[in-house]
C-alpha cells in the first residue's frame, strides 16, 4: 500500500522538475552569445619592445547586445 503514494510522489516530483527545466531554458535564450572562431594565437618569439598585432574576430551569436568590459592577456 505504501508503494502507490511513493510512486505518485516521485512522478509529481519528476513532472515539476521537468517543467522547471523547460522554463529555465526559455529564459536563457535572450542573452548575448560570445563566439570566438579562434580563441588563441601564438605570436611565436617576440623581442622585448616589439609591437605585435593580430585581429581577433569576436561575434555575438545571441539575441542581446554583447558588451566586452575587460580583456586580459597571458
Amino acid at each position: 500500500m505504501k508503494f502507490i503514494p511513493c510512486l505518485l510522489f516521485l512522478l509529481t516530483l519528476l513532472w515539476f522538475s521537468g517543467n522547471g527545466h523547460d522554463c529555465a531554458m526559455a529564459e536563457t535564450t535572450d542573452a548575448p552569445g560570445l563566439f570566438l572562431p579562434e580563441a588563441t594565437h601564438d605570436f611565436g618569439a617576440v623581442c622585448e619592445g616589439d609591437t605585435v598585432r593580430y585581429p581577433f574576430i569576436v561575434q555575438n551569436k545571441g539575441d542581446l547586445p554583447l558588451n566586452i568590459i575587460d580583456v586580459k592577456t597571458d
